[in-house]
């Protein structure tokens, strides 16, 4: 919450291209007018938040030396970073239980993701009613429907607002897509909900599928924690061999973790979106790339 409520003009400095590669994090939110990118572009999302990842933003040139001293303040390196080594080895156990679930060695998703995964954790806020902006009076939702781009998700949530979409619907009914309310979890933070990633259905071929999920504008204050578990950058995702047979050929083009992120985040900065709403389907997790 101490993040959330520093003064704009530090906000400001983290915002866009200026976010701290020292830091490897980067703010956005429409209080400093960087609003969030809309995976379905018809949408207006009122979410701001904290993005840390030690790879995917330490790749650029800001430094903000200035805006890092803000955060040192609040000591939030050692805070967020540890967090992040905790959830690895959360993440790890749950590969490893996935991968023998599916009938691989437990192995198979190891090296490339303590290689050093894209990973990223997000520290949402969603503004209730009594602390709607000019700039967020319009939107209309907190997030709008996706999948995530990485291998999976851990998520907790203060309060209720996000859905996830039932899976195996048939058809798009005159009352719209079968949304359920997600769980909350324990008060502690000890639960997250674990949601399945682009990566993991590609590597499956489908057999797994990315789950698509939203967050609901709500009239209450809003918190929560994410991170998204990735693989290391050059990793080749593509459908692994157990999951190709003559009843079940290659639906999947082969990509790489970082070709996947950089498509994805070019094609929402382009306005394109990465939600079918038409047909309630995901376009980032069965994108088509050119091999």
């Amino acid at each position: 919450q101490a993040l959330h409520n520093l003064p704009v003009y530090v906000k400001r400095r983290f915002a866009g291209q200026g976010g701290s590669s020292m830091l490897g994090v980067v703010y956005s939110g429409s209080d400093v007018g960087e609003h969030e990118l809309a995976y379905d572009p018809a949408t207006k999302a009122t979410a701001r938040a904290w993005d840390y990842s030690r790879v995917r933003f330490k790749e650029g040139e800001g430094q903000n030396v200035q805006a890092t001293a803000e955060l040192a303040s609040l000591d939030f390196e050692h805070v967020i970073d540890g967090l992040y080594e905790r959830q690895n080895v959360v993440a790890s156990a749950l590969l490893g239980a996935l991968a023998e679930a599916l009938g691989l060695p437990a192995s198979t998703f190891e090296a490339p993701f303590a290689s050093g995964d894209m990973g990223t954790i997000r520290l949402i806020h969603y503004p209730g009613d009594h602390e709607v902006s000019l700039e967020d009076a319009s939107a209309d939702v907190g997030i709008s429907p996706h999948t995530d781009f990485e291998a999976f998700t851990l998520q907790h949530q203060d309060s209720p607002g996000l859905q996830v979409l039932a899976r195996d619907f048939e058809r798009l009914s005159d009352t719209g897509l079968p949304w359920i309310d997600a769980p909350l979890g324990n008060k502690d933070g000890g639960e997250y909900i674990v949601m399945i990633g682009d990566v993991l259905e590609r590597y499956t071929n489908g057999l797994l599928q990315a789950t698509p999920h939203r967050v609901v504008r709500t009239t209450h204050s809003r918190r929560s924690i994410i991170r998204f578990n990735a693989v290391s950058p050059d990793t080749v995702i593509e459908p692994l061999e157990p999951f190709v047979t003559s009843d079940r050929p290659r639906a999947y083009t082969r990509c790489t973790m970082r070709l996947h992120m950089e498509m994805t985040m070019r094609n929402l900065e382009l306005g394109l979106g990465s939600w079918d709403a038409a047909t309630g389907t995901s376009r980032s997790a069965r994108f088509v790339y050119e091999e």
